[in-house]
């Protein structure tokens, strides 16, 4: 059974809200998601009435329940949240780093992009190009890479398309 497959009807919310407390990582990972962007945005039926607004600081508790237990995505997200200070974190960019690099190392195609980032930009890592290029280099030669992963990356699209043509801007 699909937990959470990126839209949701209010009927199936509370499920994923059971499932979630229960601990189910899937569930876990996608009621961060609801709350990182809001249910509105992953509602089937835009007339249907939804209660749950965006809400960063729930998504970050759901991220971590998820990350803890390996779920790549949470990880990338928890990196996110790290990066930026969203859902209560200070800005901790070895943090973000070190989440980043484990979604990578998994085999998480964002994470590989934000991992790329950090290197060319030194943030929670030293600088280096060689890496940065080398991960973006995995990223998009991966047979996975297509449009849908440059959706689904919470980065502006214009700029992953860019990185995906052009590689990462970095110089040591």
């Amino acid at each position: 059974m699909v937990l959470f497959d990126g839209a949701l009807t209010a009927w199936r919310l509370p499920a994923l809200q059971e499932q979630a407390e229960a601990g189910n990582t899937e569930a876990q990972f996608g009621l961060g998601r609801v709350y990182w962007y809001g249910a509105g945005l992953m509602v089937k039926n835009p007339e249907e009435p939804f209660p749950i607004k965006q809400n960063y600081y729930k998504a970050v508790i759901w991220f971590e329940e998820a990350a803890k237990k390996g779920e790549s995505r949470a990880q990338d997200y928890l990196g996110l949240a790290y990066a930026s200070g969203a859902g209560g974190k200070h800005v901790d960019l070895k943090q973000a780093f070190e989440w980043f690099e484990k979604s990578a190392l998994q085999n998480n195609l964002c994470a590989q992009i934000h991992l790329a980032q950090a290197y060319a930009k030194g943030a929670g890592v030293e600088k280096d190009c060689r890496r940065a290029n080398d991960w973006v280099h995995q990223a998009v030669s991966s047979p996975e890479w297509n449009k849908e992963w440059i959706i689904n990356c919470d980065e502006k699209s214009e700029s992953l398309q860019k990185i995906e043509k052009e590689g990462l801007e970095c110089v040591n």
